[in-house]
């Protein structure tokens, strides 16, 4: 019996879909198949292995992806809303455009992936790894980002507006011109990471590290900030107008030109170089 559950799991699953043009064909699910405009809206399609497939503006609305393999898959413009993709693996997977909204990406591998302009919105990437992940345009509104590995990816001009990040990795990320304003930020790594020019108006920070961080002409009116870090961070032409800041720390932070009109203080000293 084991060996023959062990043969179903590795034979080539099969699949009737409808086509672009509205045929209803049968196909194979392999690596490297041509699947690009198919619809499949719905299927179960768990632990399958699609590495390599062209999924482009394929229609994936609902689907279950849960395990399966789409390493160096091609999916741009795929409508995936509403889709199961736990623990998938899309490494080096590309995803321009695609329609991610309210999708389920917990615990996935999404490294070096293609995402940009991809919507996101809602989405929930908590405990995935997306290093060096490509997000430039994307939109991660309302998107939740618990413990998400994003060391040294590009989330450059991103809506991120009312998202999520708690104990997220955010190491070296590019992050400038994004629009974080009403984020919770909660216990995240922005070490070294680029906020130039970035909208956090509203935003909460607690206990999150921003040392080093490129943050010239940041937008963080209003924003409360307990046991931040800013230690050697450039916050030059940054704007903290009605900001409350507790317990925050900015040694050796490059604070030219910083305004801080009705900004209160409370244990924190604007000490800079």
């Amino acid at each position: 019996m084991g060996n023959q559950e062990k043969s179903d799991a590795n034979s080539d699953r099969t699949l009737f879909v409808k086509t672009a043009d509205g045929k209803i064909v049968e196909r194979i699910l392999e690596q490297g198949a041509d699947l690009a405009g198919v619809d499949m809206t719905g299927a179960n399609l768990r632990d399958v292995t699609l590495a390599g497939c062209d999924l482009t503006e394929a229609v994936l609305v609902g689907v279950d992806l849960s395990g399966a393999i789409l390493t160096g898959a091609t999916m741009d413009r795929a409508r995936l809303s509403n889709s199961k993709l736990v623990r998938t693996n899309l490494m080096r997977a590309s995803l321009v455009e695609a329609d991610l909204t309210g999708c389920s990406l917990e615990k996935a591998t999404i490294y070096k992936a293609d995402l940009r302009s991809a919507n996101l919105t809602m989405a929930d990437l908590s405990y995935s790894i997306c290093d060096n992940v490509h997000l430039s345009g994307a939109c991660l509104n309302k998107a939740r980002l618990i413990r998400t590995i994003m060391n040294e990816s590009d989330l450059s001009d991103t809506d991120m507006i009312d998202a999520e990040l708690s104990g997220t990795l955010l190491f070296g990320a590019d992050l400038s011109r994004a629009k974080l304003f009403g984020n919770k930020i909660r216990m995240v790594d922005l070490r070294m990471a680029a906020l130039t020019d970035a909208d956090l108006t509203n935003a909460r920070i607690v206990g999150t590290n921003f040392s080093g961080a490129k943050m010239a002409n940041v937008n963080l009116k209003n924003i409360l900030a307990e046991k931040v870090n800013f230690s050697r961070a450039d916050l030059s032409g940054a704007d903290l107008t009605d900001a409350e800041l507790v317990e925050v720390i900015t040694y050796h932070a490059d604070l030219t030109k910083v305004r801080t009109k009705g900004a209160r203080l409370q244990d924190t000293e604007l000490i800079g170089r």
